[in-house]
């Protein structure tokens, strides 16, 4: 997938089980790529990473089913591609 535009704001990684028609939903995490205060430092690939998210409250997580993982496991199905395993959602 290529991205054209810059999108400015948090992040976090959310993780499903499918069996490739039910969905588990996994703790979601989130990384701080970067050592320093305001992105200043170089990337740590991910070295700090936290869970549970402090802003992925009820509301946020449900938005999240709604919208995305949901149309992913509905996709892979009207597309008849039988996938059963993990997805990670960024």
């Amino acid at each position: 997938m290529v991205i054209e535009q810059f999108f400015d704001g948090i992040e976090l990684s959310v993780f499903i089980i499918t069996d490739g028609t039910n969905y588990a939903l996994l703790p979601e995490a989130k990384d701080y790529k970067r050592i320093g205060e305001g992105d200043t430092g170089l990337n740590t690939g991910g070295m700090g990473a936290i869970s549970p998210v402090p802003f992925a409250d009820a509301l946020f997580m449900s938005k999240v089913r709604e919208r995305i993982i949901e149309p992913t496991v509905l996709g892979l199905k009207s597309e008849n591609i039988n996938y059963q395993g993990i997805i990670s959602l960024g």
